[in-house]
């Protein structure tokens, strides 16, 4: 530039003549350049331009789009380009080579133009952009390559060919579309606009809750469009919409139904929710069954007895969601009055010769006979003719076989179809009392409370007494309610015996009576000591359990007594759980005449004392070693030895094969009794021996040591 270098254009290329540039975008505009070609090997052999030539700006040069971008229909695009103009441009749209759409006929010539590409424009891949000078045709400029226009484009998703959709339900409308502005969804059926469901929504699914009574079809559609651009949109396949049906399968005509009874309405159905149940009578209302319950498909009517009697009934059933979902009985059926049992209705236990109300419900006229059946045949006449009132008081003759499977029939004297039978067996039987408790090895206890009980089938009251050695001993009660308790406090001033029973016997029929079946004991409460009993020795400082076994609740006073008088209060009062852990005392003196008494603190006279001598050893008659028990659990064993007279002592544990291990004692000691407590936490799992050594006695005993 000038006689100066500038810039390389290229560094090294082929000796052919030729070189192809791409003058890059702000080199310098002047018009005193000049190219300079020289040989790569030798610097010396080169040319010059032999005068300048000129680099300059293009008047328009585009810049985008300039080839390869797409750009979608329906949104707004930058259109950028250089220029050195000052007057305005023109901007056009160019389709394979031809005027397509003029984006602006002038516009300020300021290197950018905002352009909302149509909706309607079809997409390719053959457009280009001219831009122009308003003022001088011959200043222009293409894009350099094509580049795509984008169309709007919408495709329904859901629902699909096959899709099957509930009426009453909620599903999900589906699409894809590569435009953000919203859409109008219309439902078609059989190709035709049937319902818009949405004039405007955006996103991509819209929940369409379908009508509960939407009528049934396989063809239909959903339609998605542009609100913009109709002409952008998407219809589905065909799909199903199954409607919400209720048939009724019970009463559908032909049936005889009972009024006082219980009928079960029946129905198929596809819906959820409630239905209500009404009947209807001549095709008219008639009453409400039910405001509402659940669809399931069976209702248990309880027909009232206030429904007049008639052959022309129908039952409505209709879904709460919807009025326009029902279904009516295809045909009538008929209901008619009946008699309804109520008692005896089953279960039911009648003395013979007793008086009993027989009773039922009905909206009948005129008369009714009652029978007694017995079997399943009919037994005997009750009453012929009686009024049908609801209750007749039957006297139950005594004649009759007792047994357990009689029941009634009451039959209309106008219409014989009109009955009813209890509907389950009752019993007529003799009376009995059943004597369930004490009936035989019950131990009571004098001065406590025991429930008396008993079974029957008795009315009014019973005597309750106590018989000793089958002969009568004690009234207990002599009247009360046969209900079968009677609570019992019994006194303390009954001889104690293994040789009573109860005797319950009715008041109004002496022949009625029971007897416990086997004996039971009254007895005083006890105490019995287990241990010491007898012939124990126990040594000063030990610790031992007195243990023993009673029949009472309250504490108890523990003592030791000496040659059988008391010496040594050991607790004032204790609970009566039959163990208290006793260390002897050492103020506690040598002697063999001891024995444990254990008192109640509540009754002096329940008491027991041991039933043998024990002693209470102060030192040991001989060397003595105890055998341990060593803990698992615990990680200390305590071993204990006794010395009888003073001098030098040693305990030593060996393993299995006579290595001594350690030495838990060495020293001397005074005649009396020890305890060692021996930590094992070191020692490993196994068989050991321990020895006490002195200068007249040897022992050895094993111990087995585990973790």
């Amino acid at each position: 530039q000038g006689g100066t270098f500038y810039s390389v254009i290229v560094a090294s290329t082929a000796n052919d003549g030729s070189y192809s540039w791409s003058i890059p975008p702000g080199t310098a505009i002047t018009d005193r350049y000049k190219i300079s070609i020289e040989s790569t090997v030798d610097p010396s052999n080169f040319d010059l331009s032999d005068e300048d030539f000129t680099i300059s700006s293009p008047d328009i040069m585009v810049t985008s789009p300039n080839g390869g971008e797409m750009w979608q229909a329906g949104q707004t695009h930058i259109i950028t380009w250089n220029d050195d103009l000052v007057e305005q441009v023109k901007i056009e749209l160019y389709r394979n080579g031809s005027l397509y759409f003029p984006i602006t006929s002038s516009t300020p010539s300021d290197g950018s133009h905002p352009w909302l590409i149509p909706y309607s424009f079809e997409g390719g891949s053959a457009y280009k952009i001219k831009i122009s000078s308003t003022q001088f045709t011959t200043k222009f400029d293409y894009s350099d390559s094509n580049f795509t226009i984008t169309p709007n484009e919408i495709t329904i998703t859901s629902p699909i060919n096959g899709t099957n959709w509930h009426a009453g339900s909620i599903h999900q409308i589906t699409w894809d579309a590569n435009f953000n502005d919203n859409v109008s969804i219309n439902l078609l059926k059989g190709g035709s606009l049937f319902r818009i469901l949405s004039s405007s929504t955006g996103g991509n699914s819209f929940n369409w809750v379908i009508p509960f009574d939407e009528i049934g079809g396989s063809d239909y559609q959903i339609r998605v469009g542009s609100i913009i651009n109709s002409a952008v949109n998407d219809t589905s396949d065909f799909f199903t919409i199954t409607a919400n049906q209720i048939n009724i399968t019970s009463p559908n005509g032909g049936e005889v139904w009972y009024t006082d009874s219980t009928h079960q309405i029946t129905w198929t159905h596809n819906i959820t929710g409630n239905v209500k149940i009404e009947l209807m009578k001549n095709d008219n209302f008639n009453s409400l069954i039910t405001s509402s319950t659940p669809s399931t498909g069976a209702f248990d009517w309880n027909i009232p007895s206030t429904v007049q009697p008639g052959i022309d009934y129908q039952i409505k059933i209709t879904a709460i969601n919807s009025n326009n979902v029902f279904d009516i009985s295809d045909t009538n059926f008929t209901i008619i009055n009946l008699p309804i049992i109520t008692s005896p209705n089953g279960g039911e236990n009648w003395q013979l010769g007793s008086n009993h109300a027989i009773t039922w419900i009905d909206n009948l006229s005129g008369n009714i006979e009652i029978d007694l059946w017995k079997g399943g045949v009919f037994y005997a006449v009750i009453d012929a003719s009686d009024p049908s009132d609801g209750v007749f008081n039957w006297s139950i003759p005594d004649s009759l076989e007792p047994d357990i499977d009689y029941r009634i029939k009451i039959t209309s004297r106008q219409d014989s179809n009109s009955y009813d039978f209890s509907d389950n067996d009752f019993t007529l039987s003799r009376g009995q009392i059943f004597v369930t408790r004490p009936n035989g090895g019950d131990y009571w206890l004098l001065g406590s409370n025991e429930d008396i009980t008993w079974n029957d089938n008795i009315p009014g009251q019973v005597s309750i007494e106590l018989l000793k050695s089958e002969a009568f001993y004690y009234l207990i009660d002599p009247a009360t309610n046969s209900d079968g308790l009677r609570g019992w406090s019994i006194p303390d001033t009954l001889q104690p015996d293994t040789d009573y029973k109860i005797r319950i016997t009715s008041i109004d029929d002496s022949t009625i009576i029971d007897i416990s079946d086997s004996t039971f004991t009254l007895d005083f409460p006890q105490i019995q000591i287990t241990e010491p009993n007898g012939g124990e020795n126990w040594r000063i400082g030990t610790t031992y359990s007195i243990t023993w076994t009673d029949f009472i609740t309250e504490n108890v006073k523990i003592e030791l007594q000496k040659a059988d008088t008391s010496y040594y209060e050991i607790s004032s009062s204790t609970a009566s759980d039959g163990l208290f852990n006793w260390k002897v005392p050492i103020e506690i003196p040598e002697g063999s005449d001891y024995k444990i008494m254990i008192r109640s603190i509540n009754n002096s006279n329940i008491i027991d004392f041991s039933d043998n001598n024990f002693t209470i050893l102060t030192v040991p008659s001989n060397y003595e070693l105890a055998q341990n028990f060593p803990n698992p659990f615990n990680l200390t064993t305590v071993i204990r030895y006794g010395v009888p007279e003073d001098g030098p002592v040693s305990l030593d544990v060996f393993d299995v094969t006579g290595q001594k291990i350690l030495t838990l004692v060495n020293k001397q000691q005074a005649r009396g009794f020890y305890e060692v407590h021996f930590y094992t936490g070191d020692l490993p799992s196994g068989i050991y021996l321990y020895r006490l050594v002195s200068g007249k006695f040897i022992e050895l005993k094993k111990m087995i040591l585990t973790k």
